[in-house]
């Protein structure tokens, strides 16, 4: 299989597939992830959970037909995320002092290489079916892009095309609030884009998530996810 490296503005993309999945990491570091679960657990208890979630995110998604891409930040310490995650992924860093600048800025990288689709998505939700990832790719063959709904009114997932990429999509966008999905829903429909609406899935920002998580994920019998046997660890703790 050939592989070429790709010099994007300092960026390092391997394009031997012309699907990504763009994971937008955080370096798991204490006090700087999932600050809002701090409380019950301490900050080193929640560094250590969130990197169950990506952990479990990311084994998910191995091993099917597109290369992962972990987009990084801060941008400047890929070799964390490297000693973390291990070399076995393409490591991009997060440009941007939004995040709608972050995620223009992810997609217009892969999609200057000669990439032919290309979806996105966070590293709060441990129980993502690899599934969903699979109907993204397929709502993009017959749509300019795909968009998946998060509980919070925000969304998990977002995808194009090459040829259907948008960047304004991220613009004027009240990130952080009840309102991302609906602004973002509304500038497809004015500027007449296609789209297909995955099912709708909830992530992890608060306790009450993180409670709601595992009692959904233990009725659905995913036990043996990593982030559920940390939370099972700390039941006591976490006063489940």
């Amino acid at each position: 299989m050939e592989i070429h490296s790709i010099d994007y503005k300092g960026i390092m993309i391997l394009t031997h597939n012309r699907k990504k999945v763009l994971v937008f990491v955080r370096v798991p570091e204490s006090g700087r992830v999932k600050t809002r679960l701090v409380g019950k657990l301490d900050k080193e208890d929640v560094c250590r959970l969130y990197k169950c979630f990506v952990e479990d995110i990311l084994g998910a998604l191995s091993n099917r037909e597109y290369d992962i891409v972990i987009c990084h930040d801060p941008p400047e310490d890929r070799w964390k995320m490297i000693s973390w995650l291990g070399s076995s992924f393409t490591f991009m860093p997060q440009r941007g002092t939004s995040l709608g600048e972050r995620m223009e800025h992810a997609f217009a990288a892969v999609f200057s290489e000669r990439v032919d689709q290309a979806v996105l998505i966070g590293s709060d939700f441990p129980d993502l079916d690899a599934g969903i990832i699979d109907e993204a790719f397929e709502g993009l063959e017959t749509h300019d892009l795909v968009l998946g709904p998060a509980a919070d009114g925000g969304y998990y997932l977002i995808g194009f095309n090459a040829g259907s990429f948008a960047p304004k999509i991220f613009h004027n966008i009240p990130w952080g609030t009840q309102r991302v999905f609906g602004s973002t829903a509304d500038f497809i429909v004015k500027n007449n884009l296609s789209m297909h609406t995955l099912p709708k899935w909830q992530d992890i920002d608060t306790y009450d998530d993180l409670k709601a998580f595992f009692f959904r994920a233990r009725e659905k019998g995913l036990t043996e996810l990593k982030t559920m046997k940390y939370l099972d660890r700390q039941r006591e703790l976490l006063q489940f």
